[in-house]
């Protein structure tokens, strides 16, 4: 499902439009996911795992190496490739004079699925992610651990071949992560390829079958 070959990443510091310092954050990563698979994706902070999820969903182009997802090349098939992808980041950012209704059909509006559909999934989601009770309320009042909920069913309205979270489990309570382990444990058993990107040893243990 997904693939990287030879994949580097540098940062550059710039000063009077010169390169004063490169940082290498890749070097040469090769990894494979298979279908089906919950992969847990492990490092240190600042080992270069967000770095990778940002190239892996086209959000930086990475300086060389190739990635491939579904068989496609995210270089030349980057629109067809994002809509095949579900992303959770490690910060959540939703609109807080929003309901998760509203969230949801906001959206949705990216993906081309109409009013009737949307509004079926949407409520499927919010069900299924225990936020059923809470569809018409601001967003603002919700905790953090709602709001990655909340995120999460942003990422899978349009059905993704696979699921990408970074540090899924940050900031949440015991409580929290337990719901969020449930429900991805749950995903995959229907068939998504999840990977998860984290530095919490007892998380991977739980919940990944690749490392």
């Amino acid at each position: 499902v997904l693939e990287l070959k030879n994949v580097q990443m540098k940062y550059r510091r710039y000063r009077f439009g010169r390169v004063i310092k490169e940082f290498k954050a890749l070097d040469k990563l090769n990894l494979s996911v298979g279908k089906g698979q919950i992969f847990g994706f492990l490092g240190p902070n600042g080992a270069g795992k967000t770095t990778t999820i940002k190239c892996l969903t086209g959000i930086l182009d990475c300086d060389d190496g190739d990635i491939y997802i579904n068989g496609k090349n995210i270089k030349t098939e980057a629109f067809n490739i994002k809509n095949t992808i579900g992303f959770l980041p490690e910060q959540v950012g939703l609109y807080g004079r929003l309901t998760p209704m509203e969230t949801l059909e906001f959206y949705g509006g990216f993906y081309n699925i109409n009013k009737k559909e949307l509004e079926i999934k949407s409520e499927k989601l919010l069900k299924t992610l225990g936020l059923a009770k809470e569809a018409n309320k601001p967003v603002n009042e919700f905790s953090l651990g709602m709001r990655k909920r909340l995120a999460l069913a942003s990422a899978l309205l349009h059905e993704p071949e696979i699921l990408i979270l970074d540090e899924p489990t940050s900031g949440l309570d015991p409580r929290g992560v337990k719901a969020l382990r449930s429900v991805l444990l749950d995903l995959n058993s229907k068939g998504l390829t999840i990977l998860l990107s984290s530095h919490v040893l007892s998380e991977i243990q739980e919940i990944c079958t690749h490392v």
